[in-house]
């Protein structure tokens, strides 16, 4: 547990660091319409709110490594909204490493994905009040084949799939104040991603489960018996969470995802239990000092 203290605050530090990079980003390189690609490593900012009419067309797309981009606090990123869209609001694709974005007290709404990041080494910077992914068709919040990602208070809301997807992602760190809350689909999905970590995060009133570690595109008790087409999930760590009033489980852990570690979360008013391992007797996977109302497994604590 102590190195986990000493990481976490290690992020918090780095997240300090990079609100004061933010605020200095007034001389960044101004982006002042969607559809921007950025192609030279430096500074960038957006100091207005911005509106996309393309459903196919990303509005900012950082295809260099070495950038920091920062928007302004009060802004808006707005795609055309409804099932149709495919663009993200921000994308960074693979090959863009270490990459800063600051969108603390931003909103990025109305695209397909709000933020698909695909790159290692990729700093997502809600700040101390949180940036906000809102009413995207599909997650939120993607990270996809990356390793080294920190996220840093996210607010995922409203989103037709999951709030924040790891998908083939590992060593992401998800601190400050996660909250992933009304989405259609889970509220965090972990699905084919190991080493992981994530603190206190918040998982309330999603459609399916708040917290779901697996591959199965259904958290319902009946999908246990379907089989697997995805890598396993392990050694991840969910220290201080909450899901609370989701349409499914609270915390899930599927058939053959094992050595993981619940500790000191929650769970109630879940329609399924608080807390499900489909793995017979936890298989590994560790659950200690939690407050679950209903579980499906005595190896539960």
């Amino acid at each position: 547990m102590a190195g986990i203290g000493a990481i976490a605050l290690a992020i918090a530090a780095a997240a300090i660091a990079a609100d004061a990079q933010k605020a200095q980003a007034t001389a960044g390189t101004p982006i002042t319409q969607c559809g921007t690609v950025i192609t030279t490593p430096g500074l960038y900012v957006v100091s207005a709110s911005l509106t996309s009419t393309s459903n196919t067309v990303d509005c900012i797309d950082v295809d260099t490594p070495a950038v920091s981009l920062s928007l302004a606090d009060g802004v808006t990123l707005s795609g055309p909204g409804g099932s149709a869209v495919t663009a993200a609001g921000i994308k960074i694709p693979k090959g863009s490493t270490g990459v800063e974005l600051n969108f603390g007290q931003a909103t990025i709404q109305g695209f397909g994905i709000g933020i698909d990041e695909e790159a290692d080494a990729a700093w997502l910077n809600g700040g101390n009040t949180g940036g906000s992914v809102l009413s995207n068709a599909a997650q939120g919040i993607v990270v996809k084949g990356a390793h080294g990602v920190f996220i840093f208070s996210a607010a995922c809301e409203n989103n037709g799939g999951a709030g924040l997807e790891l998908l083939h992602a590992s060593g992401v760190i998800v601190q400050g104040v996660p909250l992933m809350q009304t989405n259609n689909g889970y509220g965090l999905w972990v699905d084919s991603s190991s080493g992981n970590q994530f603190f206190n995060l918040e998982s309330f009133d999603n459609k399916l489960s708040g917290i779901y570690v697996g591959g199965s595109a259904t958290d319902r008790l009946s999908a246990k018996s379907n089989a697997r087409d995805n890598d396993p999930s392990t050694d991840n760590v969910f220290p201080g969470a909450a899901a609370i009033e989701n349409g499914g489980a609270g915390f899930v852990i599927d058939l053959g995802d094992s050595h993981n570690v619940v500790a000191l979360s929650m769970g109630e008013g879940n329609k399924d239990p608080d807390a499900v391992d489909e793995n017979k007797d936890c298989d590994h996977n560790e659950w200690t000092g939690n407050s679950f109302t209903t579980t499906n497994a005595t190896c539960i604590h």
